[in-house]
């Protein structure tokens, strides 16, 4: 029974690990879009369709990632892919905008359920 646990210990030791380095590839990959001169001119500019690019590729280059968008004007919803809403929700009530609002810093909130139209499937 001990050699079980020992061995549960180190299996989920190593799944931490693995998490972790997970997620740090993510921040850092989210770290370098977020100073791209061209995704800075283009929200600068208000240029949506500039800014899409951006969010397309970044996407493509983390799979694991399903949406991304922009949030501008004091917590608005700006550009996003894939395209929801009319552009006007404001996310300043979310733990994630409230956590990267503070300092500004990547912030890794708790996963929340996304109201999109479709069934979750157990």
């Amino acid at each position: 029974m001990e050699q079980a646990l020992k061995e549960d210990r180190a299996a989920a030791n190593l799944v931490s690990l693995i998490l972790e380095e997970h997620l740090q590839t993510i921040i850092k990959t989210m770290e370098s879009y977020a100073s791209r001169p061209l995704l800075l001119q283009a929200v600068m500019s208000k240029n949506s369709k500039k800014a899409e690019v951006h969010l397309a590729r970044l996407l493509n280059d983390q799979p694991v990632l399903k949406a991304s968008s922009l949030q501008t004007d004091g917590a608005r919803s700006g550009p996003a892919i894939p395209v929801s809403g009319d552009g006007r929700e404001n996310f300043a009530y979310r733990d994630w905008y409230k956590g990267v609002s503070k300092e500004w810093k990547p912030y890794v909130s708790d996963i929340f359920l996304r109201v999109t139209g479709e069934r979750i499937r157990l």
